[in-house]
């Protein structure tokens, strides 16, 4: 007998290729068909499409849905309704759902990420007998795993998703259906004055991550105007980060609490300092997750997982970044990964609570109001390394500059190929330490760029750090009579040299240490941006000048040897490319020339 989980593997397969004449999201439609045939059997005495969906007592938004979908082509359908039964028809949907991307881009909610889901119940500490709202709930993933956990037979118990796409919100109300889950969804806006959406015991906000221009919406302002009458004055286009997390503390009760996503912009940028702070000074922060970037299905940036309750006068910093596994497109959580986060958070019990230091930090409310309300997560770490007996960088600087700033056309228009005396130094042309040998020639500089040009031995450090990377570090070696002209996306520091070697500067910017502190303390959520004023302030050893020149000496050296082998390995390349041209010339004949 041929395997059911094949069957039902076939028959959404099958399902998705009927719709494939109809639609571009077939998967979607899928759907549709698959939840049509389901309700066809229990009403068996007709099979036309309204009959059956009125008969059910279906919503207007899955009515809808469904018609929309599947109306014009139902005689397709109608054969088939016999053929299911009712258990294939519903497995077949979550398969449809889990196989295909939603319009618009986002995938359904956690569909694909079960240890996210995981992670969420536990952070929630969902049990039984609690009422559980989800707003923002997409296809209503999350909904459902907490019903399973909180149902109780004894209690009456309140399960609630609100989804402003009405289409998704139609899905979410077919997968309720076919577990016979009583799940209540909301085809709405999570601030309309419609939704009362206050009184739960759990609440869970996934919202669009920095999504704009929601203070010009008038339920947004009503919301606000007549819940949060202190809250700070809400600014034309600010992020909704902040927006939807007051959403979500309105929807707990006193004892409850609340888990929202959020966008590392939100954590930290100064536009978003009063916004924290209003959070903070009234003790509804509990716990910060900072959760591993490429995670979500929704983003690749690092996101983070904001717990919210009354009455904290400290919050948990939670360094979950690096808790996880890594497969070829996504970053996964495991099961022990999520059990170090509930108990650093306290909802599950450890033996080892020792080991959760390096994960867990408490931070008092003072602190955090005067570290301008700063929840970056890292911010309240120790690092690994302390420097002893350090002194600031900018104790050793001269002088401190930013790159050239110069458009593609502008840059377009002073490159030549001819040889000159100045030299454009890019990002890319650093690499191993050492800047390139093959750097592109400019012509005809404009006057005002002469200032900012590099000096010999100045310091060169790149002011991005993409992907974790790093930031890049060179010490100025000039031709002579050439000049260097560097791109904005460079700092050009100049090193007072009787008190420090340039050398040896660059030595510790290399160094972990130094590379894990300018992260930290640069801005920026994907990729880092770094400043003079976070350098500047960077612990230095401060060594005897003698012993700096001999660290300096060996980190030349160094620099030297990557120069030599980096020209070793182009002739070498070059080389390789002409063996053929070279050992076997006479067999080969230019175009035009064959005698």
């Amino acid at each position: 007998m041929e395997n059911r989980n094949t069957e039902v593997e076939r028959l959404a397969w099958k399902l998705a290729d009927m719709e494939r004449n109809y639609t571009s999201s077939p998967c979607f439609s899928a759907i549709c068909g698959a939840f049509a045939m389901y309700l066809a059997q229990d009403a068996r005495e007709t099979t036309d499409l309204i009959d059956i969906l009125k008969k059910n007592e279906v919503s207007e938004s899955v009515f809808a849905l469904v018609t929309d979908r599947i109306a014009d082509h139902w005689d397709r359908y109608q054969p088939l309704l016999t053929t299911y039964a009712q258990a294939d028809l519903s497995d077949s949907i979550f398969l449809n759902l889990n196989r295909g991307f939603i319009e618009g881009g986002r995938k359904n909610g956690f569909s694909s990420s079960i240890p996210i889901i995981d992670l969420l119940l536990k952070t929630l500490a969902i049990k039984k007998g609690d009422s559980v709202c989800d707003i923002g709930c997409a296809a209503g993933d999350f909904l459902r795993r907490a019903y399973y956990k909180a149902f109780s037979d004894n209690e009456e118990n309140d399960f609630c998703g609100i989804e402003r796409a009405k289409d998704m919100a139609a899905i979410a109300e077919i997968c309720a259906w076919c577990l016979d889950a009583k799940i209540k969804i909301h085809g709405e806006d999570a601030f309309a004055e419609t939704f009362d959406g206050i009184g739960y015991d759990k609440v869970l906000c996934d919202a669009p991550l920095a999504v704009r221009g929601m203070p010009q919406e008038p339920n947004v302002r009503r919301f606000f105007h007549a819940t949060f009458p202190d809250f700070p004055e809400l600014r034309t286009g600010m992020q909704g980060d902040w927006l939807f997390a007051a959403r979500a503390v309105a929807a707990i009760k006193r004892d409850g609490r609340a888990a929202v996503v959020l966008s590392p912009s939100a954590m930290f940028d100064n536009r978003n300092e009063a916004y924290r702070r209003y959070f903070i000074q009234h003790g509804l922060i509990e716990a910060v997750i900072e959760l591993p970037s490429n995670l979500m299905m929704s983003t690749n940036i690092p996101t983070y997982l904001v717990v919210f309750s009354h009455g904290n006068d400290v919050v948990k910093m939670i360094r979950a970044d690096e808790l996880c596994y890594v497969s070829r497109r996504k970053k996964v959580l495991g099961k022990q990964h999520i059990d170090i986060i509930a108990a650093c958070l306290g909802v599950e019990a450890t033996a080892d609570t020792k080991g959760l230091d390096r994960y867990c930090a408490t931070v008092s409310r003072d602190v955090l109001l005067k570290n301008e309300c700063s929840l970056a997560v890292k911010q309240y770490f120790a690092d690994p390394v302390a420097i002893k007996d350090g002194i600031p960088f900018g104790n050793f600087v001269t002088d401190a500059r930013r790159g050239v700033l110069l458009t593609r056309d502008e840059l377009d228009r002073i490159f030549t190929k001819s040889e000159t005396d100045w030299l454009y130094l890019s990002v890319k042309d650093i690499s191993e330490g050492v800047i390139g040998g093959d750097l592109m020639y400019l012509g005809n500089i404009p006057e005002q760029m002469i200032s900012s040009c590099v000096k010999q031995n100045d310091l060169i450090i790149s002011r991005v750090n993409a992907s974790g990377a790093g930031f890049k570090v060179a010490v100025a070696e000039i031709p002579e009579g050439k000049r260097l002209v560097p791109c904005e996306n460079v700092l050009i520091v100049s090193v007072n040299e009787d008190e420090a070697d340039p050398y040896y500067l660059k030595a510790c910017l290399d160094n972990e240490y130094a590379q894990r502190y300018l992260d930290k303390h640069s801005s920026g959520s994907a990729i880092r941006i770094l400043s003079y004023r976070d350098l500047e302030s960077l612990p230095v050893p401060n060594l005897p000048i003698e012993r700096q020149r001999e660290i300096g000496r060996v980190c030349r050296e160094n620099a030297l040897n990557i120069v030599s082998l980096r020209d070793q390995l182009a002739a070498a390349k070059a080389s390789l490319a002409s063996v053929f041209e070279n050992a076997a010339a006479d067999v080969l004949v230019k175009n035009g020339q064959e005698g």
